[in-house]
């Protein structure tokens, strides 16, 4: 990959990872997507914390949980 190419990806995540007060669409459902994940992780730990759910579904939680680390990992390592 080129630099010049390499720097337009780069521009382009800039863009879309900064909160969205320019407007932008692809910025904007990313903010939306990334407070809706964090709404759900505290909707879930709440529903893990009760003793019947927490068991009952303890591998759903734990696959979300591994998703929402995934997920705010590489939104991390973009942002640095």
């Amino acid at each position: 990959m080129s630099s010049r190419s390499k720097s337009i990806l780069r521009q382009r995540a800039y863009r879309i990872l900064r909160v969205s007060s320019d407007g932008s669409f692809a910025s904007r459902i990313f903010d939306q997507f990334l407070l809706t994940l964090i709404l759900l992780n505290v909707a879930a730990v709440v529903a893990a914390s009760v003793q019947s759910l927490g068991s009952l579904y303890a591998s759903w939680f734990r696959g979300f949980e591994a998703f929402s680390v995934a997920v705010f990992s590489v939104e991390y390592a973009l942002r640095v």
